[in-house]
């Protein structure tokens, strides 16, 4: 999960979104205990809501969201407000 979310943190950051991770299941492949996120089908650059859509995902997967770290990240697109999103994931697990 740390994995998926970093790599969404650095599309966000390049402003990549790709716009269907919240369906994970069609979109993520684990590969050698990895994900790799694929079909960049829908993607459009200059913006950025990666993190919001896996997270999104997430909860499709019985995760609680952390509402308020999200609003936050969005506004931002920081390390620090990703980091409280990241954290708040892990500590479910």
């Amino acid at each position: 999960m740390e994995e998926l979310l970093d790599q969404a943190f650095r599309l966000d950051r390049a402003g990549i979104s790709h716009n269907e991770l919240s369906r994970l299941e069609k979109h993520v492949l684990v590969e050698r205990d990895l994900p790799v996120i694929i079909d960049f089908e829908s993607a459009t650059v200059g913006g950025g809501s990666n993190v919001t859509q896996v997270a999104n995902g997430l909860s499709r997967l019985g995760l609680k969201l952390p509402l308020e770290a999200l609003r936050v990240y969005r506004r931002c697109l920081c390390e620090d407000a990703y980091r409280r999103v990241l954290q708040f994931f892990l500590d479910q697990l």
